[in-house]
């Protein structure tokens, strides 16, 4: 007899010359938990189970004693999970145009078991987030209708949870930093390139889209080579400009950094330096280090009031940045393939994970 989890179907592994079943816990479109079968050498099940079990991993259930090892099991079984995963999960522009329409359903009473189990994607994929800096702009849309999630937002939850399955092995990784990329990335003359690792100095980036409804604001702070905080925040205000977006998101930076350099000098590493801030508004830049340029917009002058006193104190100045090296871009914008794999292993330091520890 079965027992089913409460999430939906998983995935086991039978290990029928030993006479026991073993329970392999991976990511599924539904779930994480597996099913428990009994002990025995010869395990029967029910067809309805078996028709559920077939449907979501058919390749793992011949019929047929297991024969091959534990390891071999696990690969196939992961290897059709991932099959899965591609062959049923929107991604690239379709993903991202899904995640660009969802809106807020309508609440009546309690939420559909649908709309919970979307909610529990999204609250468990709130971790995954942390290391894995390509999935905050659709997490974002997706925290946006948590309360109460359209049909839609399932799919591109289910997603969302494919691709953090298909990167599982990503992570942040710091250190590791060879003195030709530490020479370049010094931020006096600009950042070097998103095909290096971030400097080892603090840093942060902010950048911010202009879209209505969709209006957000990104930031990225690294430190010793990587991300240490990425964030993907909705602007709360109505913006006339993409000048005033991105003021916005300086002086929300600017806070960051505030609080980021406490921390060092708590740590005993003092910053030796203002930290730079970089923005691909030119408009930005020129306001933020000079009020008097803002010739046609002084309306929202006050949007820079605590940035500049922050320059002014020593802590922090905002640099011009061309669009293509700017860190934070993907954080609030569809970007291409290539950018976004550029950029990621910028904020991660996937170079020294792959030297130092092979993947």
């Amino acid at each position: 007899r079965c027992s089913t989890p409460r999430h939906g179907p998983g995935i086991v592994l039978l290990h029928a010359g030993h006479g026991s079943a073993r329970r392999l816990h991976l990511p599924c479109p539904v779930g994480t938990a597996g099913l428990l079968l009994p002990a025995t050498r010869r395990c029967k099940l029910r067809r309805p189970a078996l028709l559920r079990r077939r449907r979501h991993l058919p390749a793992s259930l011949s019929g047929r004693d297991a024969s091959s090892s534990t390891t071999a099991s696990a690969a196939r079984a992961a290897s059709s999970a991932s099959a899965w995963c591609r062959r049923r999960a929107p991604s690239g522009k379709r993903l991202a145009d899904a995640a660009d329409s969802l809106k807020l359903a309508d609440r009546e009473g309690k939420l559909s078991p649908q709309q919970v189990r979307t909610q529990s994607i999204i609250g468990h994929l709130k971790f995954v987030e942390r290391v894995q800096p390509r999935l905050s702009l659709v997490l974002h849309r997706l925290s946006c209708v948590m309360s109460s999630p359209p049909p839609e937002a399932y799919e591109v939850a289910r997603a969302a949870l494919c691709t953090a399955y298909d990167r599982k092995n990503d992570g942040i990784t710091y250190g590791g930093l060879d003195a030709e990329a530490e020479l370049q990335g010094r931020m006096s003359a600009h950042i070097a390139g998103l095909d290096s690792h971030a400097p080892t100095e603090l840093v942060a980036a902010a950048d911010a889209t202009w879209n209505g409804d969709l209006d957000l604001y990104g930031m990225l702070l690294t430190c010793f080579g990587a991300a240490v905080m990425h964030s993907v925040k909705k602007i709360g205000l109505v913006v006339d400009s993409s000048h005033e977006s991105e003021a916005i998101a300086s002086a929300k930076a600017g806070e960051l950094v505030a609080y980021a350099r406490e921390v060092l000098v708590a740590l005993g590493a003092p910053p030796t330096g203002p930290t730079v801030i970089l923005s691909d508004n030119k408009a930005n830049v020129l306001v933020a280090n000079n009020a008097k340029s803002a010739s046609r917009s002084r309306h929202f002058l006050r949007r820079y009031h605590t940035l500049q006193r922050r320059m002014a104190d020593g802590e922090c100045r905002v640099v011009k940045i061309t669009d293509d090296l700017m860190p934070a871009d993907f954080l609030t914008k569809l970007v291409p393939k290539e950018k976004l794999k550029r950029s990621v292993d910028h904020a991660s330091n996937a170079r020294a994970r792959a030297v130092h520890w092979g993947n």
